[in-house]
C-alpha cells in the first residue's frame, strides 16, 4: 500500500503539493486500525459492529466523493487547470483507498477460523475478475463502457469478468468445504450472487485509478512492473472488492443465511 501512494503522488505531485511522509504515517495508522480497535475492546462483539460499521460508511463515503470527483473532470475546461477542491477530494480518495480499504484484509483474517481460506478464495475471486474481464474483452469487446475515462473497458469484458469471478469464488467454496474448512451452509444462490458482488465493486475499483490516471494524463501509476505497469495498477481491484466481500461475509456469516 506504501509503494502504491508513492506512485500515487508521483503523478500527482505536480499538480499538488503533498507531504507524503504525512500521508504515509496516516495511511499506516488507517492500516493497522483493526489491531487498535482490538487492543482498546475486549468484546468482538463490538468489533464486529464497528468494522462493519467501517466498512459500510467508508463505501458510501468513497463513491460519493468519487461522484463529485467525476463531476469535476467533467466540467473543468483545460486539463492544465486542477481546483484545489478537487486535489482535496483525491487525496481524501487515496487514503480511503490505500488506507481504510485495505484494512479489511487483516479484518478477514482475524474473522472465526476460516478467514485464511476466505481471504484466498476473494484474492482469487478479483484476480479472476481481472483476467476474465481481459479475455474476453480481448476477443468479443465490442461496446465501449468508459469510452472517455478507460477506452479499452467493454461491456463484454466487464460481463466475462463478473462470470469468471463468481465461477471461482463459487468453485473455492466448495473446494475449501470439502476440504472440511466450511465457511457456513450458504445456498449455491447466495455464493454466486456473492461473487458477482465482490467482482462488481472491484471492476469500480480499477475504473476508480482509471479515472484518476485519466484526470492526471497518465497511462499506468507506475513502472515498478515494467509492461505491467505499477503496483497500483495491480491492487486497484483487491482494495475496493475486499471491503464489499468482508459486508457479504459477515452478513452471511453472522445472519446464518
Amino acid at each position: 500500500m506504501s509503494l502504491g501512494l508513492r506512485e500515487f503522488i508521483n503523478f500527482t505531485k505536480q499538480k499538488s503539493k503533498l507531504n507524503y511522509t504525512i500521508l504515509q504515517s496516516l495511511l499506516a495508522l488507517l492500516i493497522i486500525c483493526p489491531y487498535l480497535l482490538s487492543s482498546w475492546i475486549d468484546d468482538r462483539q463490538k468489533i464486529f459492529i464497528m468494522s462493519l460499521s467501517i466498512a459500510i460508511l467508508t463505501i458510501i463515503a468513497f463513491f460519493t466523493i468519487l461522484n463529485l470527483t467525476l463531476r469535476d473532470c467533467k466540467t473543468r475546461k483545460k486539463r492544465e487547470l486542477f481546483s484545489p477542491k478537487t486535489i482535496f477530494k483525491i487525496n481524501t480518495l487515496a487514503l480511503i483507498y490505500l488506507g481504510v480499504f485495505p484494512s479489511f484484509f487483516i479484518y478477514i483474517l482475524e474473522f472465526d477460523t476460516f478467514g485464511n481460506e476466505f481471504l484466498l478464495t476473494i484474492l482469487l475471486t478479483v484476480i479472476a475478475s481481472d483476467s476474465g474481464a481481459y479475455i474476453v474483452g480481448k476477443l468479443i469487446g465490442k461496446n465501449k463502457i468508459f469510452p472517455n475515462t478507460s477506452p479499452r473497458k467493454t461491456l463484454e469484458g466487464s460481463l466475462g469478468g463478473l462470470f469468471s469471478a463468481a465461477f471461482v469464488f463459487t468453485s473455492s467454496y466448495y473446494y475449501f468445504t470439502g476440504l472440511g474448512l466450511s465457511f457456513k451452509s450458504w445456498t449455491l444462490y447466495l455464493i454466486f450472487l456473492a461473487g458477482i458482488t465482490i467482482a462488481v465493486f472491484a471492476q469500480l475499483g480499477d475504473y476508480y485509478e482509471s479515472l484518476i490516471k485519466r484526470y492526471f494524463l497518465v497511462k499506468n501509476s507506475g513502472t515498478l512492473l515494467a509492461s505491467h505497469g505499477g503496483i497500483l495498477d495491480r491492487i486497484d481491484s483487491h482494495c475496493v472488492g475486499i471491503v464489499i466481500a468482508y459486508i457479504a461475509l459477515v452478513i452471511l456469516h453472522h445472519l446464518n443465511l
